[in-house]
């Protein structure tokens, strides 16, 4: 007769690693939705920085690893314009060999397409992706294509994160192709970020400070 504890250990489930404790799971595909102007970039470049540093996102301790990040709407000049003055400077002092940002337009920072072999060799260093933003569904042929190649490059490295618009949020209702969702509301000085899975809300402030920039903070929503 099998020895029942013995065969409880050898079916217990594992433990899951974070990319972001208790709310981002390695190797996983998440979807940050939003409307304009609702804060997606700041959040991004948090992100970033968090995975870059190991440090927090959300208030949650980041497991660190390199970054590669692509906007498709800046220039890095403009991003670090815009993070000078909004974040006091959130990308300031990043190691460049962990944080690797590319901006439209710029040279050196063609921003690929989810199909590029460039991404495939990216995974395999172990960077985690950022895409701030991705197309609308309406500009894709196949949504659902899209999803699934987004999902094979993230289980094949430490995760995926995209950026996108709130078009997605029915495309992501319908099919569930994501592994987190989070919905991003801006509400006067305050982006409300909800962990739409497990229920859960976060407030990023960003009161202004005496230099005239601005200073995140993140209480529970």
């Amino acid at each position: 007769m099998s020895d029942p504890v013995a065969f409880g250990k050898l079916y217990e489930p594992k433990l899951s690693k974070w990319l972001v404790d208790g709310l981002v799971p390695e190797g996983s595909i998440t979807l940050l939705t939003g409307g304009r102007q609702s804060g997606k970039t700041i959040l991004a470049l948090s992100f970033v920085r968090g995975i870059a540093t190991g440090q927090a996102f959300l208030g949650n301790h980041c497991e660190r690893h390199p970054v590669a990040y692509f906007n498709r709407y800046e220039t890095k000049s403009e991003l670090w314009q815009l993070t000078t003055k909004v974040t006091s400077g959130i990308l300031n002092g990043l190691d460049a060999t962990q944080a690797s940002v590319y901006g439209c337009w710029d040279s050196d920072g063609r921003i690929p397409n989810i199909e590029d072999p460039q991404l495939e060799e990216m995974v395999k260093a172990g960077k985690v992706l950022v895409f701030d933003t991705i197309p609308d569904p309406k500009e894709i042929d196949c949504p659902e294509d899209f999803l699934r190649r987004a999902r094979r490059l993230a289980k094949g490295g430490p995760g995926l994160f995209m950026f996108g618009s709130t078009l997605w949020n029915r495309v992501q209702a319908a099919r569930n192709m994501t592994d987190v969702h989070f919905a991003l509301t801006k509400t006067g000085d305050s982006i409300v970020v909800e962990h739409l899975k497990l229920g859960r809300k976060f407030i990023v402030g960003i009161p202004l400070n005496q230099l005239g920039g601005f200073q995140m903070s993140v209480s529970p929503g």
